[in-house]
């Protein structure tokens, strides 16, 4: 039961560890784009009128997923803030905004950084094998080892020895 629930607890972990990759945006044209990328779209002024008076957002940038590019226009699917009642706080909302293609000065289109997200995650690594290292050998600041040993039924039982180096 309790390798079950420690490869779930990996499994959880590593999820949220990948989750949080470092993106960066790149130059990209809506010919090279395909649909369902996430892009960021920059807007001309005539554009971002027109959406503050349609969709009521005030913004110079969409950020979203490209559902479709064609000759005059181009559809994002954009989160927009849920309602403050009701079960779809919870949710997440999209809602899809056409933006005539002559107004969409640039696109850029979201890419993982394999370096910054390796760094991030060899930092989570390093991080996790110190603290399972600490609590293997039960130090930490205030800790003892002068005193009456645990009872057996709290004593580890070492399969793999770990060198431990105190500085």
């Amino acid at each position: 039961m309790e390798i079950f629930m420690t490869r779930r607890v990996c499994a959880v972990l590593s999820s949220i560890v990948a989750s949080l990759g470092c993106y960066t945006y790149a130059p990209a044209t809506l010919e090279t784009v395909q649909p369902g990328a996430k892009i960021r779209a920059v807007l001309s002024t005539e554009a971002q009128a027109d959406l503050a008076r349609r969709v009521g957002l005030d913004t110079r940038e969409l950020e979203g997923e490209l559902v479709d590019a064609d000759a005059t226009t181009v559809l994002i699917a954009v989160k927009v803030p849920a309602p403050p009642t009701g079960l779809a706080a919870a949710q997440e909302l999209r809602q899809r905004i056409d933006v005539p293609r002559r107004d969409v000065l640039r696109v850029d289109e979201r890419k993982l950084d394999g370096t910054r997200t390796g760094l991030l995650m060899g930092g989570f690594a390093a991080a996790a094998t110190v603290g399972v290292v600490l609590a293997l050998e039960g130090g930490g600041p205030g800790n003892s080892t002068n005193g009456p040993p645990p009872p057996p039924e709290r004593r580890a039982r070492w399969i793999i020895s770990v060198p431990v180096i105190r500085w």
